[in-house]
C-alpha cells in the first residue's frame, strides 16, 4: 500500500482541530483559548529575545584566530552512504585533491543497507569500504556506529581525529587543513561552513541554501563570538577521537548530530565553528523532498527533548550554556505550539463574527511581521556571507514558508511514533570513472 505524503499530516491535524474547536467554541471556551494564546506568547518571548541576541552577535565581525599549527593530525574521513552510487565518486574525487598531506588522511565509506553499486564504486575510487546490512537499522546513527567501531577497533593508533561527510557533498581543497588548525587548540571538535552546489536549481533549493547561510551566522558565528559551544550539524564536521566514550558512537534519534552534541556538551566538550573549512552540500529541489527532510529533522528534534532532565542537572556554573542548549532544542517546539495555538484560536473564533475579525486582524499583522523579518533575515545573512542577495530572490521569497513548515511539521511529529531515515534522490552530475578535480561556480566569501 502506498504511504501518504508526510505533509498530509498537518492538513489532517488542522481539520481535526477545526472539529474540536467547533465543539469548544459552542461551549464558550473561546476566552480560555485566548488566554492560553497570550500565556504561550509570553513564554515564547525569552526565545525571541535570545534569537535576537544570536542574530546581532552573528552579524558582528570576528577577529581572525591564528592557531599555532604544531603537527598534522591524522584524519579518518567517514562517509555514511545508502544507495549513493551516483554521487559517492564525486565526493571521493574532491577529497583526493585536498591540500592536506595525503599520508595524513584515509577515506572510509559505510555502505549501509545498500542495494546498488555504492560499495564497488567507492572501492574503485580508493576508499576503504565497510559494508553493513541490517534492515532493522533505520538511522544514520546506526551507520555512524558501524564506521566508528571499525575505525577504533582496527585503526585505534592510526588516527587522531574523525571527519564526517554525507555522500552528496563536495569538499573545498583546504577543508582538512583548516580543520587541522582548529583542532590544534582546546576545541574538541569543529564544524565547517556549509555552502550549496545546487543552490540555484530551483526556488526550494535557494531557500534551503539560505537556511544554511542563516545558520552559519545566527547559530554558529554567534556562538563562537559568545564563547558557547556550537552544535554539530549532520555533515562537514570533525572531532578528536579521544573524546568518544569507550562504547563508541551511540545515538538513537533521527538527528544524531544534535544528540551527539548534547552528549558531548554534558561532558564539557567544546565544538567551534570554522568559517574557512568550506564544503558544498546538495539541497532539496522539490516539495516532496522538502517536507520529508524537514519532517525527519523535526521528528529527531522532538526525540532529543528527552535529554532535558540531564541538561537541567548541569545548570550549576553553566547557566548561559544550559539556556542556550534549551533554546536550541525547544525553539521549534515553542514555535510549533505558538503556531498551533494561533490556528486553534482563529478556528474557534469563526462562531462569532466580531471575535473572528479581531483574531484574524491580529493574525494578519503577525503574519506580515513574520514575512518582513524572515525576508530581511535571510537577505542580510546571505549578504554577510559574501553572497549576492538578489541572486537568491526566489529563495528569499519562500524562505518564510520554509520556516513555517518546520513549526507545523514539529507539531505533526508529536502525533506520529515513527519516522525512517530514507535515501534522497540526487540531481547532481553522476560520478565519472575518470578522476577529476572539481571546481565551484563561486568561492565562499565571508
Amino acid at each position: 500500500m502506498k504511504k501518504s505524503p508526510v505533509y498530509i499530516m498537518p492538513v489532517l491535524l488542522v481539520l481535526t482541530l477545526f472539529i474540536l474547536c467547533g465543539i469548544f467554541a459552542a461551549r464558550g471556551l473561546f476566552r480560555m483559548l485566548n488566554l492560553a494564546t497570550i500565556i504561550i506568547g509570553i513564554m515564547a518571548l525569552p526565545f525571541l529575545v535570545w534569537a535576537a541576541v544570536l542574530f546581532v552577535s552573528g552579524m558582528l565581525p570576528r577577529k581572525a584566530e591564528k592557531a599555532a599549527v604544531t603537527k598534522a593530525l591524522r584524519f579518518a574521513v567517514l562517509v555514511c552512504a545508502r544507495n549513493e552510487e551516483n554521487v559517492i565518486g564525486n565526493l571521493i574525487d574532491s577529497l583526493a585533491f585536498q591540500t592536506y598531506p595525503k599520508s595524513c588522511y584515509e577515506i572510509f565509506v559505510v555502505a549501509h543497507n545498500c542495494t546498488d553499486n555504492t560499495a564497488a564504486i567507492a572501492q574503485e575510487y580508493g576508499a576503504t569500504v565497510i559494508e553493513a546490512q541490517n534492515p532493522s537499522e533505520r538511522c544514520k546513527g546506526d551507520a555512524m556506529r558501524h564506521g566508528i567501531d571499525y575505525i577504533t577497533k582496527k585503526h585505534q593508533a592510526d588516527f587522531d581525529a574523525l571527519c564526517v561527510f554525507d555522500a552528496d557533498n563536495l569538499v573545498n581543497a583546504h577543508f582538512l587543513s583548516e580543520m587541522n588548525k582548529a583542532l590544534q587548540g582546546d576545541a574538541d571538535g569543529a564544524l565547517g561552513m556549509r555552502d550549496s552546489h545546487n543552490a540555484h536549481k530551483s526556488a526550494i533549493s535557494e531557500a534551503f541554501a539560505l537556511y544554511w547561510l542563516v545558520n552559519a551566522r545566527v547559530n554558529h558565528a554567534s556562538r563562537s563570538l559568545l564563547h558557547l559551544p556550537c552544535f554539530l550539524q549532520g555533515t562537514g564536521f570533525a572531532i578528536k577521537l579521544d573524546i568518544l566514550p569507550k562504547e563508541g558512537w551511540r545515538t538513537f534519534t533521527l538527528t544524531e548530530d544534535i544528540e551527539f552534541s548534547i552528549q558531548q556538551m554534558l561532558l564539557s566538550h567544546h565544538f567551534t565553528f570554522v568559517k574557512d573549512a568550506v564544503f558544498y552540500d546538495e539541497q532539496p529541489c522539490d516539495t516532496k523532498t522538502w517536507f520529508h527532510q524537514i519532517f525527519r529533522w523535526m521528528f529527531g528534534t522532538k526525540q532529543c527533548i528527552s535529554y532535558l532532565p540531564k541538561i537541567l542537572d548541569n545548570v550549576r556554573g553553566k547557566a548561559l550554556q544550559v539556556w542556550d542548549m534549551l533554546w536550541y532544542i525547544l525553539s521549534f517546539a515553542v514555535g510549533g505550539i505558538t503556531f498551533g495555538a494561533q490556528v486553534l484560536l482563529l478556528i474557534s473564533s469563526t462562531f462569532s463574527a466580531k471575535e473572528f475579525f479581531t483574531v484574524a486582524r491580529g493574525c494578519v499583522v503577525q503574519l506580515a511581521l513574520m514575512l518582513v523579518v524572515t525576508w530581511l533575515l535571510s537577505a542580510i545573512c546571505a549578504s554577510r556571507c559574501g553572497k549576492d542577495a538578489s541572486a537568491y530572490a526566489k529563495g528569499i521569497l519562500i524562505y518564510p514558508f520554509l520556516m513555517a513548515s518546520m513549526f507545523a511539521l514539529f507539531l505533526a511529529s508529536v502525533f506520529l511514533r515513527t519516522c525512517d531515515w530514507k535515501p534522497i534522490a540526487h540531481g547532481v552530475e553522476k560520478s565519472k570513472k575518470k578522476r577529476r578535480k572539481h571546481t565551484f561556480s563561486e568561492e565562499f566569501r565571508w
